[in-house]
């Protein structure tokens, strides 16, 4: 679905929202191509300010140090030019001053929410250099902590987002058109 010149979207930032292997990536870089935006990945933002992954940070000074850093990479990336997509890292918006910077900043938030049946299938197929990116995958009970993460961090999805797209039976080019009509359309449902 390519964009007429007279139709423009209404809004000028979009975030994906959603936990690891709900396409977040994926999807922002696809739909950003078709509307011709500049795409962020915050979790590369981060990588690239560290100089180092974001596994190796967590190991070497938490998660709490992380999470600081990330709320200040993310004021940092909303306030790049826009028209903008985002995505997120899975946990951005578990903090209540993230989810107001988002709100500050008039962003549109887009869940991406998959089932967890359907995450185990994605990060199953990961390739080895991913599972080094992704700490959790490290873990030997994958469903426990999966769910446990999924339940954590449900209410600030829920809370952030303007739009909910279950994405767990749909395509990467069906999950980027639908994102592409809703930003085209200018609709809110959850």
């Amino acid at each position: 679905m390519e964009i007429a010149n007279s139709v423009m979207p209404k809004r000028d930032l979009i975030l994906f929202a959603g936990m690891m292997g709900t396409g977040k990536s994926t999807v922002g870089v696809r739909l950003a191509r078709k509307l011709k935006w500049n795409f962020v990945d915050l979790d590369e933002e981060i990588e690239v300010d560290i100089s180092s992954s974001i596994s190796s940070y967590i190991s070497s000074l938490g998660e709490q140090a992380f999470r600081s850093l990330e709320a200040e990479i993310l004021k940092k990336t909303l306030q790049k030019d826009r028209p903008l997509i985002v995505a997120l890292g899975g946990g951005t918006l578990i903090s209540m001053e993230n989810q107001e910077l988002v709100r500050q900043h008039k962003a549109f938030v887009i869940w991406l929410d998959v089932n967890l049946e359907s995450i185990l299938v994605r990060l199953t197929k990961d390739t080895e250099q991913e599972v080094q990116k992704r700490p959790l995958l490290k873990e030997s009970d994958l469903r426990n902590s999966l769910k446990e993460r999924m339940d954590q961090r449900r209410t600030g999805y829920e809370l952030s987002s303007n739009v909910r797209i279950d994405c767990s039976n749909l395509t990467v080019d069906e999950t980027v058109n639908r994102a592409m009509k809703i930003v085209l359309s200018g609709d809110e449902f959850n």
